[in-house]
């Protein structure tokens, strides 16, 4: 396993490189979901980098935290991720991107092509259902893994994903974060224009969730340790960062009803990271 980012500098700097390896990338490829794929950056970096007990040379290993990009169409940013890693080189996933006989890589996940991919995804709506029954399936076997999941402000709208917020209240998840990409935009517009899901915190609280809202900010020069890994009785919180918007994260509370309401902070979302 590559060794974790410790401070908010390396964690910044790391993103920096990522945006650029990722716009040469979708330039090489030609094809991508730039907006969307840029937007999660920092999230992608905190989580991989610093807080998933997830190793990209060993993605099946057992025990690893689950990650599920519900948003599969910006796919491309996880591939910088893990070719940065180490898994792959830019030049190989080029090669084999999308290619007839010989792909790997596509604009959407693909988990039977990209072994580092949890759930192939791709069509809207499915990954927070599918990381409700990850969560389940933990608590029933005992294990010992946390499930996060990151979905679209303009996927939102589906509504498989407030069955699976209704589930994950009313079993009590608390091995289970969701994270709400709210980058205001979707396909034909600006998502208060289309399809307004705010106030977003008040509805998803109402489901039994406890919710963080955090702005990107960095002000600080150290970051948190994370423990890993966490007994899933234990409830913890993992908000994450954006740059220039707010980014809610959600968990459901042992009780079934938030516990805490949704604040914006002018903290850096590094230092905010439950430690």
């Amino acid at each position: 396993m590559s060794k974790k980012l410790q401070t908010i500098a390396e964690l910044e700097d790391k993103c920096v490189d990522i945006r650029s390896n990722l716009l040469t990338f979708i330039h090489r490829i030609g094809m991508g979901h730039l907006g969307g794929e840029l937007s999660i950056v920092e999230m992608a970096v905190a989580l991989y980098y610093k807080y998933l007990n997830f190793d990209v040379m060993d993605p099946h290993k057992e025990g690893r935290d689950r990650f599920i990009l519900s948003k599969g169409h910006c796919s491309e940013t996880l591939y910088t991720i893990f070719s940065d890693l180490g898994a792959y080189t830019q030049d190989y996933m080029v090669e084999h991107f999308e290619s007839l006989d010989t792909y790997k890589f596509g604009m959407h996940s693909n988990r039977k092509k990209c072994p580092q991919i949890e759930v192939s995804a791709g069509s809207l709506g499915h990954g927070l259902p599918i990381a409700v029954g990850y969560a389940l399936g933990a608590r029933y076997r005992k294990e010992n893994y946390r499930v996060m999941v990151m979905i679209g402000d303009g996927e939102f709208d589906e509504g498989t994903n407030w069955e699976a917020l209704m589930a994950g209240g009313h079993y009590k998840l608390n091995n289970l974060v969701c994270i709400l990409d709210k980058n205001q935009l979707q396909m034909t517009g600006n998502t208060k224009l289309i399809m307004n899901i705010d106030p977003v915190a008040d509805k998803v609280r109402a489901f039994g969730w406890a919710t963080t809202w955090l702005r990107f900010a960095p002000h600080s020069t150290s970051c948190p340790r994370s423990t890993t890994p966490r007994k899933p009785v234990r409830p913890s919180s993992f908000p994450t960062p954006s740059r220039a918007r707010a980014f809610p994260s959600w968990k459901a509370t042992t009780s079934g009803t938030a516990a805490a309401s949704a604040t914006k902070t002018s903290r850096s979302p590094w230092q905010t990271l439950q430690k």
